[in-house]
């Protein structure tokens, strides 16, 4: 595969020649992807694998002590790309992820969650009708699991009809990011 030369990718090879906490890294990745705009599914899947690849050969820990558990599935996406970018990233922040799969039923994910407790249940959502599912599986998930979403469905909502949602909705990798940097007991 050849590399995308970027100024986000420059960023990260710069890294290498240092030895920052991930809180680092995730800062500066943050702030390079607001101050360069969007960027292609491409560049950042490989932003992150670069990242990874630096992490592990490095020995850098997680965000966190002991990581968060996060269980993810979709309910309607039978491709999955918006998944395959929130592993890649939560795994180089130090989540455990356990993937549940693509176009899982709802009684499957709320079981999953109901015997193993994650921390985070994350998923995308792509259609009005399994946004009004997912209301409904929420109200069967353990206490402690934080819901995250994501899709194009939710960008045609407004903030008010959001705000009474009982997850959260975050719109890209930087939004992801931001939330996992405000997780609790990060380092």
């Amino acid at each position: 595969m050849t590399e995308i030369d970027t100024p986000l990718l420059s960023l990260i090879k710069s890294l290498q020649t240092s030895r920052p906490s991930m809180r680092k890294i995730l800062e500066e990745l943050i702030r390079a992807l607001h101050a360069d705009g969007s960027w292609s599914r491409a560049e950042i899947f490989q932003a992150g694998e670069i990242l990874l690849d630096r992490k592990n050969a490095l020995s850098i820990k997680g965000l966190w002590p002991s990581p968060p558990l996060m269980i993810t599935a979709t309910l309607d996406d039978a491709v999955g790309q918006g998944l395959t970018i929130i592993h890649l990233f939560s795994r180089l922040a130090g989540v455990d992820v356990k993937p549940l799969g693509l176009m899982q039923p709802p009684e499957k994910i709320i079981h999953a969650c109901q015997q193993s407790l994650p921390d985070i249940l994350g998923m995308t959502i792509l259609q009005f009708h399994s946004e009004e599912t997912l209301c409904d599986m929420v109200e069967n998930l353990p206490a402690q699991t934080r819901v995250v979403v994501g899709g194009p469905i939710f960008k045609a909502m407004s903030t008010q009809e959001l705000e009474k949602k009982r997850y959260l909705v975050l719109n890209d990798i930087g939004q992801f990011m931001d939330y996992l940097l405000t997780y609790p007991d990060t380092q």
